[in-house]
């Protein structure tokens, strides 16, 4: 079964919507929920993911949750950008070191 393209939409629309209500609420359990029904590493219309967005948010649980759901931190944007890029640009220190240990398999917490 194929999915339509604009019931594909509907989904990436959805998702968006959940996304930024966690945000704004900042509540990073709901990222549970839009992962439920969402890959984790599906890229939006922006070709962003939701680790993309968190890390450009600079909302470091939000990056935590994401990673302990199997995002890949590695994974490049449309515009080749990879979260380690994002959490460089902004300058955000406590995400870029988080991403950094994540993607060296170090597992000690920060």
């Amino acid at each position: 079964m194929q999915i339509s393209k604009s019931a594909a939409t509907d989904v990436q629309h959805q998702t968006a919507k959940n996304f930024h209500l966690a945000l704004e609420q900042n509540n990073p359990s709901l990222l549970l929920e839009i992962v439920k029904n969402h890959h984790v590493d599906s890229m939006d219309k922006d070709g962003l993911t939701l680790l993309h967005r968190s890390v450009l948010a600079e909302r470091i649980e939000f990056v935590q949750q994401l990673i302990s759901l199997g995002a890949n931190v590695t994974l490049a944007s449309r515009d080749g950008w990879s979260p380690l890029h994002l959490a460089a640009f902004t300058g955000n220190n406590e995400i870029l070191v988080f991403l950094l240990k994540s993607s060296s398999g170090t597992s000690e917490n920060i």
